[in-house]
């Protein structure tokens, strides 16, 4: 089946035929990372369960999502879709099922609550509330950015809601960009993917071959390693990487793959958004600087903390006073003082004349002025201001002096104060960032080789990519084709191991490694559970074949097997452990059978056909 999406990493347009595709991925051949493949075959009309699809809205990292009803509540819903690489994963999809119960307890006016999820005809999906509206990384893509005080009032919203859930649930978000904060029809701020983006990237294989965990653009350093305990300031690094973006229209960080953008967050000091964008204010900038921080002990330390310094910021953004003036007031300004004695409905007299009403006639009526320097000077003199009058009026004007001038002094000085704390906050800022650089690890240093290795990659060590890709799926292969034969499976991925030295194969082989040496030990377990001398005490469901006939069995550490039949004779061979099933050959190689078994305690059941069962009690 043929699916065609936008790759999350470049925007490139990407076609799949997913009957090709047994583990759900591709390259992208724009930016060559390697991307899930969204389901295919989801048409509108379609029914999923209770929902129908009415059309597609969008695809992200996490799969596509669609416009659908709720036939029975008669209500519109957001239906996100898993790709296949998630659901072919059993303990996975069980994980990503009950991390969608807890993100449903949630109930926060700025957080889009996922209220079902579940499986029709192959697909898992997760019903979430429908917002009608517009996502912040939309909106960049329309307007290049979006102002501070407006920015920063969102980012507001965001801590409060993250505070919310950390507190009451201990729950993370760890995928926070803004492609996932939508503002909705009515201007409220709703947070999407609550809690879903930790149970979708859990799994070890989701995080293989370039599929981060997270968005890289904003990821944390401590969740780029992958190392220790996640906990909420994590998330405070991203949402200070989406406030940059917001204000300035730009990432804090950018690169040609993600694996670049990440090493840059690893290693290169936090940017300034104030020099990105001259616009942003001081405190903003250095506020998401400390969001920012490579340690993350230095960020702040909660969600509530954070908000209260959000808060600060957003009361100290700069504002204007407009004064505007009335169309009827620019109109007698333009036609001057004349304007004043203009009356609706009357005739004025000429100057020196008379002008004739109900009563009578007024006789020498001041004259009405036609410009303003007859208005000035049919003004009348000013008279003699007393002298009480004057001293009272110099006192008052001595007084308000006095209050200026204190007040010019109070401000002057509290200016200065405030240059020196912000020259001094430039000092520390400074210090910080070069401690910051000093405390870079080695292995950001092999991150940023590698990194500078795969920009470089001739024609040749492109071939031995494809080669290594190759041969590690050739090498998984046998391992599910041949489970008992842990060893040669081993040998297969040493040689792999082999020849991807310095390369990401490397990392995968080593993990493959993990879990086929977790599996020997295991299998190691049970072979010592099954190891001694068994006597058979019953034999139910007819009579078995004569070479089944058995009477004693000792099973040795060393492989080997000795059957006693009940005329006395003897069986040699060796015998395995196969998934859950016992495998006798006698010395010849010829199989004896594969036998399904059971212990419990010291009673061992075999069955050997269906409808016989033998059961051995262990001699001592």
């Amino acid at each position: 089946m043929d699916v065609t999406f936008d790759c999350p990493y470049c925007d490139h347009r990407i076609s799949a035929d997913t009957t090709h595709l047994p583990n759900g991925r591709v390259n992208c051949p724009g930016c060559h990372e390697v991307v899930l493949v969204p389901a295919g075959g989801i048409e509108p009309g379609m029914k999923l369960g209770d929902f129908r699809i009415e059309r597609c809205l969008g695809v992200g990292g996490m799969g596509e999502v669609f416009l659908a009803v709720q036939e029975a509540m008669d209500r519109e819903v957001a239906l996100k879709v898993l790709p296949p690489a998630v659901t072919g994963n059993k303990a996975l999809v069980d994980r990503f099922l009950q991390e969608a119960r807890m993100a449903g307890k949630l109930e926060h006016p700025n957080i889009v609550t996922a209220f079902y999820a579940g499986q029709d005809k192959g697909y898992y999906y997760l019903a979430m509330s429908y917002v009608e509206g517009e996502d912040l990384e939309a909106r960049i893509k329309r307007e290049g950015r979006v102002p501070e005080a407006e920015a920063v009032g969102i980012c507001v919203k965001v801590a409060r809601a993250l505070d919310y859930a950390w507190e009451k649930y201990r729950l993370l978000h760890r995928d926070l960009k803004p492609a996932n904060i939508m503002i909705a029809a009515d201007g409220e701020v709703k947070l999407m993917d609550m809690g879903i983006a930790k149970a979708l990237t859990e799994d070890s294989n989701l995080t293989m071959a370039g599929v981060l965990l997270g968005t890289p653009f904003y990821m944390s350093p401590e969740q780029a390693k992958n190392v220790g305990e996640l906990d909420c300031r994590s998330d405070i690094y991203a949402l200070g990487g989406t406030l940059f973006h917001l204000v300035t229209g730009s990432r804090p960080y950018d690169g040609p793959t993600a694996i670049s953008v990440v090493a840059k967050h690893l290693n290169d000091p936090v940017p300034s958004a104030q020099v990105q964008c001259p616009d942003v204010s001081l405190g903003c900038a250095r506020l998401i600087g400390r969001m920012m921080a490579k340690d993350r002990e230095r960020r702040p330390e909660s969600w509530s903390a954070l908000a209260m310094q959000l808060e600060g910021v957003l009361e100290q953004a700069p504002r204007t006073l407009q004064l505007k003036v009335t169309e009827s007031q620019e109109r007698r300004l333009e036609r001057g003082p004349a304007a004043e004695a203009e009356v609706s409905g009357a005739t004025l007299a000429p100057l020196g004349g008379t002008m004739a009403t109900e009563e009578g006639t007024m006789v020498g009526r001041p004259p009405v002025p036609r410009t303003a320097q007859e208005y000035v000077d049919s003004l009348p003199p000013n008279p003699a201001m007393p002298r009480s009058l004057k001293l009272a009026f110099g006192s008052i004007m001595v007084l308000l002096g006095a209050l200026l001038f204190v007040w010019v002094s109070k401000e002057g000085y509290e200016y200065a104060q405030r240059r020196a704390a912000d020259k001094a906050q430039v000092v520390q800022s400074e210090h910080d960032r070069r401690m910051e650089e000093q405390e870079v690890v080695s292995d950001v240093e092999a991150r940023i080789a590698a990194e500078r290795r795969r920009v470089e990659l001739t024609q040749e060590e492109r071939i031995l990519q494809q080669r290594l890709q190759e041969m590690l799926e050739h090498a998984r292969s046998y391992r599910r084709e041949h489970p008992e034969d842990l060893e040669g499976a081993r040998e297969m991925l040493l040689k792999v191991r082999e020849r991807a030295a310095g390369t990401k194969f490397e990392l995968m082989v080593e993990d493959d490694l993990r879990g086929l040496r977790q599996q020997g030990e295991r299998l190691r377990q049970r072979q010592l559970l099954l190891a001694g001398a068994w006597k058979v005490t019953e034999m139910s469901g007819g009579e078995p074949r004569k070479d089944t006939a058995m009477d004693r069995l000792q099973l040795r550490l060393n492989g080997s097997m000795v059957i006693t039949t009940r005329n006395e004779a003897t069986i040699a061979g060796t015998w395995r452990v196969a998934r859950q099933e016992l495998i006798l050959r006698r010395d010849d190689e010829s199989v004896l059978g594969s036998w399904p078994f059971e212990v419990q305690a010291n009673v061992l059941t075999l069955r050997p056909r269906e409808g016989i069962e033998i059961t051995l009690q262990r001699d001592r």
